[in-house]
Parts: C-alpha cells; structure tokens; sequence
C-alpha cells in the first residue's frame, strides 16, 4: 500500500515560485491588552498606588519634605548676622562664588566671613587694623596685618561660616572630612567638644555639641594646619554630627525639613620644624584649647543673630510659614 507524499510536488518548469503570504502586523498595545497576564498586572499596580496613596494620606507619611524659608536673609544689613559681634569684628567676607563652586555648595543662602577679636590682639597691631577695616579697597595691607596677628595670637582670627538648605530629606553635604580631606588635609584628634556659647533670652545655657578636629596638610607643600569645629541646626535643634541630621530629615511623620551647618576654623601653628614630636602634639592641643574657647566665645556673640534668621519651628509645627524676626526659633 502507497502512502501519499509529504513533500509538496515541484513546480512545474519556468513557473515562478510563490511569494509567503505576508500577515498584518499586530500593533503592540493591542497585543498588550488583548493579554490577559498584562491587564491582571496592570490592575494590581493600580490597586497598589491607591493603596500607597491613602496609607500615606491616612498615616500622615511625607516622603518628600517642604521647603522652609528663612525668616531674615544670614547676611542682610540690617536684620542678618552682623558684622561686629561685641569684640569680634569682621575684616573680611566672601560675598560671591564660582558658578561651579556656588552649583557644588547646593545653596545660595551663605555667610563666609572671617573675624577678628579686638580684645585679643596688642594695641600696636589694632592701631594699624583699624583704619582698614571699613576701607574695601586696602584688601592687601589688610590681609597681611591680619596675617601678622594670626602669628602672634592664631585664636583671635576665625572663619565662621554658615550655610542653610531646606527641602532635601537626607543629603548633608561639605563637611570638613570630606572637603578637607578632598583638599589634602588629614583629620587627627577628631572629638565631640562641648562649646559654651552664652545662654538663651530665658537664661538658661546654650551648650552646643560640635564636631572638632586638627587638620594636617599632607600634600608636602607646607599650607598651614587648620582647627576647625562644626555642628548643625536642624528642624528646630542643634544636631553634632551628620548623621544625626539624616536621622531627623528622614522622619517620614515631619513635612518640612531644613538644616543650616556652622563651621569655624583657625590656623594651628604648632607644627614647628625644629620640634619634636611630643613637643608639637603638646603645643597642638594648648592651641586647640585656645581656639575652642575663641569659637565659644564668637558663637555666644553670633548664635543669637543665626537663630532669628533661621524658621521659628514651633511656628512651622504651627502651620505658619514663617515667624516674625526676634522670636527664639528653639523647641
């Protein structure tokens, strides 16, 4: 018995072969939801994001945090941080940065400043300081004049600067270990130093808790060493270290969020060539001792302008956006 072919005879000769028949194509979306699979997908990520939504509106969670203004501008004229702090008197200010630096910085509400305290200095250095000082224009003599007092008293020059950003929930950017060091500089003895920065309206003591480190120059290029202490004020209180900031911008109960960082810095001049090196460690840790107290004594003269031009938490806790100038932003 003969079975059929399975093959499909050959066209006869000279005959053209014939062309596939070509299908229309399928439009995609119309393959998606024509599948069942993809629409039952579809629908419980629908169900998901409502879900997310009115959990988050039920518990009152905040993934992302409001921006909240500040009440005065750090460095106006009139309400700002001043430019005499009791003894203390600014002698120089950076007023403008880089497009590159100011984009780096991540903020453009700044004072960089550095300050002078005239109580600290011999008679014959302030005589020539003096009539420099509201006189822009005598940059250079100034700077050296200010250089010769850091040689004779390093504590009574410090750099005090402060920085405000709001709306971030975890970033916290250019501290010291890692610009510093970015520069250079290795950080040693770093330790959580207490400052006594003066006391409050109600006169109860304001006891900051800073991060404090000597900075030495690794580069070889013999730049001098640097004392530089830091904290932060964040949604409402002075905040250590960084990670104590994250903590609190990461609380998804608060709404808003803010921080504003303070960082001081003073030249260390114990690294002598001549030294040894139990000698320069005991010269550092005198001139760290005498610049801590310096930063406590500036910030007990600057904190109070700082903190009115900060938001006044229990205003924002409120629902204000703001408070009036003068009132204590502290919890």
């Amino acid at each position: 018995m003969s079975t059929a072919p399975t093959t499909p005879p050959p066209s006869p000769a000279g005959a053209q072969p014939q062309a596939p028949i070509e299908r229309p194509a399928v439009s995609p979306w119309k393959a998606a939801f024509t599948s069942r699979s993809f629409l039952v997908a579809a629908l419980v990520l629908a169900l998901a994001a409502v879900g997310l939504n009115a959990a988050t509106e039920a518990l009152q969670v905040y993934f992302k945090k409001q921006p909240v203004p500040l009440r005065t501008r750090l460095d106006d004229d009139k309400a700002g941080v001043p430019q005499q702090l009791g003894d203390w008197v600014m002698v120089s200010e950076q007023n403008a940065l880089d497009p590159d630096v100011q984009h780096s910085l991540g903020t453009k509400d700044f004072v960089f400043r550095a300050y002078v305290n005239t109580a600290a200095i011999p008679p014959d250095l302030m005589a020539l300081l003096k009539p420099m000082l509201n006189n822009p224009d005598q940059a250079g003599p100034r700077q050296a004049i200010i250089s010769k007092i850091q040689d004779v008293a390093p504590q009574a020059v410090l750099s005090l600067n402060v920085t405000y950003y709001t709306g971030m929930v975890d970033t916290v950017t250019h501290i010291p270990e890692r610009c510093m060091v970015a520069d250079g500089y290795e950080p040693k003895s770093p330790q959580t130093v207490t400052l006594a920065a003066g006391a409050y309206d109600d006169g109860s003591p304001r006891q900051i808790a800073a991060q404090f480190s000597t900075f030495e120059d690794q580069t070889g290029r013999g730049r001098t060493n640097r004392h530089v202490a830091y904290f932060f004020h964040c949604n409402g209180g002075f905040e250590p270290n960084p990670v104590a900031v994250r903590v609190k911008l990461q609380n998804l109960f608060e709404r808003h969020g803010y921080y504003a960082k303070v960082e001081l810095m003073a030249d260390d001049p114990a690294k002598v060539s001549t030294s040894s090196p139990g000698e320069i460690e005991a010269r550092r840790a005198a001139s760290a001792e005498k610049v801590k107290a310096a930063m406590a004594d500036l910030l007990a003269q600057a904190m109070p302008s700082v903190e009115r031009c900060l938001p006044d938490w229990k205003a924002v806790k409120a629902g204000g956006a703001s408070a009036q100038p003068g009132k204590s932003n502290l919890q």
